[in-house]
């Protein structure tokens, strides 16, 4: 009986140590991702190499972020990055800027869908 009790426990350890740590991990890479968005979105002119290296980036991460959140909300910041690129080759900065700003939000919204709140327990 002991033996049950102490598997339970054990069990139960580890979910909740895996919850935490996949919050962490989720939290931590969609900070860098908004550090790094940040970083280039207000400039005045966008160059695409950064660009590229911010969506290859994104497109590691996102392989790994697959694990936890699901494919589609991923695949909506993957396709709007493909725009982005696209209209920084086009030099048309005013898309790349709403460009930007879509793919913010969308990063500041996942992140706090998947945090651990009162709200998404309910």
């Amino acid at each position: 009986m002991k033996y049950k009790v102490t598997i339970v426990i054990l069990v139960s350890l580890l979910l909740i140590g895996g919850s935490i740590g996949e919050t962490l991990y989720i939290r931590n890479t969609f900070e860098e991702f908004e550090n790094r968005l940040q970083a280039q979105m207000y400039e005045e002119y966008y160059e695409l190499e950064e660009v590229k290296e911010l969506a290859k980036w994104w497109e590691d991460k996102a392989e790994t972020l697959e694990i936890f959140i699901s494919v589609l909300q991923l695949n909506e910041i993957t396709v709007t990055m493909g725009e982005l690129i696209g209209a920084v080759t086009k030099e048309d900065y005013d898309s790349a800027n709403a460009l930007y700003d879509r793919i913010y939000s969308y990063s500041v919204r996942i992140k706090d869908m998947y945090m651990l709140k009162l709200n998404n327990i309910l």
